[in-house]
């Protein structure tokens, strides 16, 4: 099956996990094809991968020739491995691009065994091609303009959510015209909601645990393991950081493919498959960075190849449509100066023709002048040497009319052929400039209507630095209402950032968040209740932006108490719809029971996701009903970021209850969203919530790895070191912070708590003073000012703030506790006695002023008081160990010597470290004439 041009012939899809092209010839004779299907006629095999084997077949339906692919015998019909087969066919089959083969009929074999039929693809691989240069550098520019068919074909994936991962020479097809086909989508990947679905339910599952590469070509993909070529791998791949692949590690593998066109080596060349991995899995790209400085390429393929194979993800382009880009600049560049070295040449040729025109027509002119003179010798003198000079000057004259004239005509053509030269080489460059700032200004739609506005601006950047570098006027409008798009978008990423930042114990209040969308709106030119609904409507539908201004709205309306009206008016004009007005009319009517009645409409499951957590955010609506239809709709819709996180949401922030479930969906919203920093400080705050603080710091330290700018995570990372007694490092998380937002009073106050636990009064005095200054009605940074002057002896004024502190909260149980130590101090014991009872009736679980009004009523000789008060704090807190101390003293002076040893033992048990535990249990044993290691005496049963 070999042709005489050395070409092979593949499917579309091809081979999987081991994927390269495999040539016929070197197929082993004898291989028999799998049972036939009743539609394809089975032929001989022509390649092989880790998943399926290619057979050559016929349609018999359609009498045309195509490639079956069959899922290889060593796999069972329903095991993991045929799912994933499966899914490569849905995957592929919905990237309808003419760089990507398309897949005609997926079905069953009489065995079980699934198979996907598949253009047959002519040509040679990429790998082959170049494999038979005589040198790297022989026709780059033929193999440069193939590389940008792939990138443009993988960018188009890309758009559409989906990525390779295995991208390498060997995976694609050039055919005999040059049309150039991504072969081998067994490997690809969905990345979002909303992009091409593979239509299966491990869509949104995690994928399957990695395991070790086998021993064998380091050059080749492995199935079940960590999935891709170790020679072309991006580190994260090859760590098997499998949260962490995204389009740019499919950059990086078109980095490795440009690699091997400019220097004929991958990335990474090793001795083995394994020692290959570790090379990718540590980013080692300095070999290949040698080999690229010393390739001879153009300095700007080299730079961009270098960018692509860039050990960061963040040093990457953005997708393999920016690297498309960049290599269609490059290459409208050099065709631009070829173009102009070509003009060159026809202008010196041009003068180089006269040159030598002049010197012959010189040489003309001397040779009729000797003639001429020798003709005069020999005529006579007199009338007929007269005659002679009069004809001889009319020649001469003749003959230079004739030269002049011809050298114009030379003259003019040459200057119109010169000047058509430069018109169609300045047309050439304005067309392929003016398709390439189009190309550009696609992918910012696309990136724009999807709401990344991350991915849209640099898109946007190249577009107008193209445009203006090469006089492309055509886009200007178009560029021009990106770019106001984008910024509309960065607003309203704005205020989902607020709304999504943990303020306090809980979230931004509904009106403060409905205010910062009314003046994102008020900015964009739409003010509801004075815009016409109408003209509003026209102004959100005219934008590419449109969905998220309609989310946006929705989510102003739910929150909003005094322009409901007016937005759903609004809304109404933008997106009828008779469901969703019905539930706008009732948002802006904050109709509780009206609302709480559409729970459970069929219609929700329609809806889109924004509708849907607009309405769980009504605070009309009770908090039960709203988490009740998230987590329906969720269920359904389990890759909806937006969905999974508002579930989260409903349960209260900064307390246990409901932190076990708020830990649940943030996991998975951290799954879906592996870089939003907001869903991993959310996720940090409820493991602190529950009781898990090392868990809480390892995810608040992502958080701020993914976005450092960002002070709330510095403040929740303070707050867990200083649950962990790590005070210098929680004081450096809480200055970070108030460097980054100098306005936010927590990390002030939080600042105060751990300066005044490492005893710096003053500083910790300060710090409460400016969260004050801040915040003045703020509670417990009035407590925590009251702690502060406390502890510099200065009582009376710490009196003060802490009745400050109960005037602003009087059902915050701190400043009443503090209240009655520092009455205590003073020598006031009654009225210290009220507030710690005080205390402990509005917190039913706090122990602390229990133990406290023990240690208060010992010392006024009420032991009976102390040891019930001492009991009712254990019972309260079985964990502490200073009540057991407290109990354990009352116990001794009534001479219940066993009684108080077990009471220090079990405080010294519950804190080893507490030393008058330890004093004490030493005197109780002295007196009990017991040697001081005596051990415990017997539990009683």
């Amino acid at each position: 099956m070999t042709d005489p041009d050395h070409t092979v012939t593949r499917a579309a899809g091809g081979s999987d996990a081991e994927a390269t092209a495999t040539r016929h010839d070197s197929r082993p004779p004898g291989v028999a094809p799998p049972p036939a299907n009743a539609r394809y006629t089975l032929g001989d095999e022509i390649g092989r991968g880790g998943m399926g084997a290619v057979f050559r077949a016929t349609d018999d339906t359609l009498g045309r020739e195509v490639a079956v692919k069959v899922l290889r015998d060593l796999f069972e019909p329903d095991s993991g491995t045929a799912r994933r087969f499966a899914d490569e066919a849905r995957i592929a089959a919905q990237l309808q691009h003419p760089g990507i083969p398309p897949v005609h009929d997926l079905g069953t074999l009489p065995d079980g065994r699934p198979f996907l039929a598949m253009k047959l693809i002519k040509g040679d691989t990429l790998d082959d091609l170049l494999k038979r240069r005589p040198t790297p550098g022989h026709d780059r520019g033929r193999f440069v303009a193939v590389f940008e068919g792939v990138c443009q074909a993988v960018g188009y994936a890309h758009a559409h959510g989906v990525i390779h991962r295995d991208l390498k020479p060997q995976n694609i097809m050039v055919g005999a015209f040059g049309e150039v086909q991504v072969m081998d989508w067994g490997l690809a990947k969905v990345l979002r909601a909303g992009s091409v679905s593979d239509g299966s339910a491990a869509d949104t599952a995690p994928e399957t645990e990695l395991r070790g590469l086998r021993e064998s070509g380091d050059d080749e993909t492995r199935a079940g393991s960590v999935m891709g070529t170790p020679a072309y791998m991006p580190p994260e791949q090859a760590a098997g950081a499998i949260h962490k692949i995204d389009a740019r590690s499919d950059v990086f593998g078109l980095g490795g493919v440009l690699a091997v066109v400019l220097t004929g080596k991958p990335p990474f060349t090793s001795d083995s498959a394994e020692s290959t991995r570790v090379m990718a899995a540590q980013g080692e790209v300095e070999e290949c960075l040698d080999r690229l400085d010393g390739c001879g390429a153009e300095p700007e393929l080299v730079a961009l190849c270098k960018r692509c194979l860039s050990p960061r993800q963040a040093d990457r382009p953005a997708d393999a449509g920016a690297v498309a880009a960049a290599v269609a600049a490059f290459r409208a560049d050099a065709e631009a100066r070829a173009r102009q070295a070509e003009l060159d040449r026809v202008k010196a040729e041009g003068e180089t023709a006269t040159a030598e025109a002049k010197a012959a027509e010189g040489r003309k002119r001397r040779k009729v002048q000797l003639a001429l003179a020798a003709a005069v010798v020999l005529m006579v003198a007199g009338a007929g040497a007269v005659a002679v000079w009069r004809v001889d000057e009319d020649g001469k004259k003749r003959a230079e009319a004739v030269r002049l004239e011809g050298e114009e005509r030379e003259r003019t053509a040459k200057e119109a052929a010169e000047a058509e030269l430069r018109a169609q080489a300045d047309r050439d460059r304005t067309a392929k400039a003016a398709a390439a700032v189009a190309g550009l200004l696609d992918r910012a739609e696309a990136a724009l209507r999807a709401g990344d506005a991350d991915r849209a601006a640099p898109f946007l950047d190249q577009a107008a630095r193209r445009a203006k570098d090469d006089a492309v006027p055509d886009h200007a409008a178009r560029l021009d209402a990106y770019r106001g798009d984008l910024e509309v978008l960065r607003a309203l990423d704005a205020v989902d950032d607020f709304r999504w930042s943990p303020v306090g114990n809980g979230y931004p209040k509904p009106p403060v968040v409905a205010a910062k969308w009314a003046g994102t709106f008020a900015g964009f030119g739409v003010v509801p209740g004075t815009t016409p609904p109408a003209a509003a409507a026209a102004r959100v539908n005219a934008t590419t932006v449109r969905a998220h201004l309609v989310a946006a709205l929705d989510g102003w309306l739910a929150r909003t108490k005094t322009d409901g009206a007016a937005v759903a008016a609004v809304l109404e004009a933008a997106d009828p719809d008779p469901f969703r007005s019905e539930v706008r009319r009732l948002l802006a009517a904050a109709d509780g029971p009206g609302l709480a009645a559409l729970a459970g409409r069929a219609e929700w499951a329609e809806q889109p996701s924004s509708v849907v957590q607009a309405y769980a955010s009504a605070p009309a609506v009770p908090v039960e009903v709203r988490r009740g239809l998230l987590i329906r709709v969720a269920a359904a819709r389990p890759g909806d970021f937006g969905l999974v996180a508002a579930v989260g949401l409903t349960y209260p922030n900064n307390t246990p209850a409901g932190a076990a479930e708020r830990v649940r969906w943030f996991q998975a919203a951290t799954a879906l969203r592996p870089r939003n920093m907001r869903a991993h400080t959310n996720l940090a705050i409820a493991l602190h919530d529950l009781r898990d603080p090392a868990g809480a710091a390892a995810v608040y330290r992502e958080a701020i790895r993914l976005d450092g700018t960002y002070a709330a995570p510095h403040n929740g990372l303070g707050n867990v070191l200083r649950e962990l007694g790590q005070l210098d490092a929680a004081i450096a998380a809480y200055r970070k912070g108030i460097e980054l937002d100098a306005t936010d009073p927590l990390p002030h106050a939080n600042l105060g708590y751990a300066l005044h636990d490492r005893k710096d009064m003053p500083g910790a005095e300060a710090a409460f003073r400016k969260a004050l200054e801040l915040e003045p009605k703020s509670a417990p940074a009035r407590n925590g000012l009251g702690n502060a002057l406390r502890g510099r002896g200065k009582l009376a004024d710490a009196v003060a703030e802490y009745k400050a502190a109960i005037a602003l909260d009087d059902g915050y149980a701190l400043p009443h506790f503090n209240l009655g130590a520092a009455l205590a101090d003073l020598g006031d014991p009654d009225a210290a006695a009220a507030a710690y009872r005080t205390a402990a009736g509005i917190d039913v679980k706090f122990a602390a002023p229990h133990n406290a009004l023990g240690d208060l009523l010992f010392a006024r000789g009420d032991h009976a008081g102390a040891a019930a008060a001492y009991r009712e704090s254990i019972r309260r807190d079985p964990t502490a160990a200073a009540p057991h101390n407290g109990l354990g003293i009352v116990l001794g002076s009534r001479g219940d010597l066993p009684a108080a040893e077990a009471e220090f033992r079990e405080a010294l048990r519950l804190s080893p470290g507490f030393a008058p535990a330890r004093d004490n249990l030493a005197a109780v044993l002295r007196m009990q004439g017991k040697p001081p290691d005596a051990p415990p005496p017997p539990r009683k049963q």
